[in-house]
């Protein structure tokens, strides 16, 4: 093997040298050694470069190099911001016009009257307002049996920030028995009401309303819807306030329809019109009661009919 790759590498070496050089440079008296050297070191450079031009040219390539990137952290916001003092609630400004009940002085709540009799009732009231109570400070009815011909009753002097003050008015007990109670507030020079209301409340006789007699008629009991009818109380206290309601006879909701007050007999008439939109054959009643007796006094109708 080795003998036949020799004699490749001298053909090749002869092919070689006769390219590269012309008959006149051949020195015939070379020897065999020396022509083998010298193809051997001619086929061993052609190789060398023939084979440096067939392998390619390898190219580094360099691959991109990771760039680390920062985290962006979220800022945070602090829920309370440190200041170097604590800010206290504001006290809120005092009332300029508040009172306060303090006592029944005279005639305690429940007091038993005879029928007419005079008295005084007396409350004791605390200024507990930052402003001076001066004489254009009153007293006024506010709601119930007035049992007075007072409206208000003025203050007789003045009633300074923490002060209180004793406010009487003369009163009559009411002819009729029942239960009555007077209620009264405080007003300023203005006119403006101070909370809260006080009152005076009696008993007339044994304090039970009579309701037995009271009775209620009307002028007509079958009637169209949009029709007036005139209704006739009697038995009542006199000179008493009265409401006058109408219901359906199944239901309880009552709607006033007039108001009016009972003459020195307890008795008293209003015209009213059944409502137009009132349904065919249903029945009707009309309630009337009194308004400022503790114990309400109460009277309803027979059934009124809508043709």
């Amino acid at each position: 093997m080795k003998k036949n790759v020799m004699w490749v590498i001298f053909v090749l070496a002869l092919l070689l040298a006769s390219c590269g050089t012309s008959d006149s440079e051949v020195t015939p008296t070379q020897g065999a050694d020396a022509i083998y050297t010298s193809a051997a070191q001619t086929v061993s450079a052609q190789l060398t470069e023939a084979a440096t031009r067939a392998i390619p040219t390898v190219t580094n390539t360099i691959e991109p190099t990771l760039t680390a990137t920062a985290t962006v952290m979220p800022t945070v916001v602090p829920l309370f911001t440190a200041t170097s003092a604590l800010a206290l609630p504001t006290t809120a400004a005092g009332v300029c016009d508040k009172a306060l009940f303090v006592a029944d002085v005279t005639i305690p709540d429940g007091t038993k009257m005879d029928p007419g009799e005079t008295f005084t009732k007396t409350w004791q009231l605390k200024n507990a307002g930052t402003c001076t109570w001066t004489t254009g400070y009153a007293i006024v009815f506010f709601d119930g049996k007035q049992m007075t011909d007072e409206d208000s009753i003025y203050l007789d002097g003045t009633v300074a920030p923490g002060g209180t003050v004793n406010v009487s008015v003369d009163m009559t007990a009411p002819e009729t028995e029942g239960t009555y109670k007077s209620t009264w507030i405080l007003k300023n020079a203005a006119g403006t009401q101070i909370s809260p209301t006080f009152y005076a409340e009696i008993k007339v006789g044994d304090g039970t309303a009579d309701n037995d007699d009271a009775s209620v008629i009307i002028s007509d009991y079958s009637v169209d819807a949009g029709d007036s009818i005139t209704v006739y109380v009697s038995g009542f206290p006199a000179n008493e306030d009265i409401d006058y309601c109408l219901r359906l006879k199944s239901k309880s909701d009552c709607t006033k329809m007039k108001d009016g007050t009972t003459d020195s007999d307890g008795e008293n008439s209003v015209k009213f019109t059944i409502p137009s939109d009132a349904d065919s054959d249903s029945y009707w009643v009309v309630e009337v009661h009194t308004t400022e007796l503790s114990e309400v006094i109460t009277a309803v109708s027979d059934k009124i009919v809508i043709n």
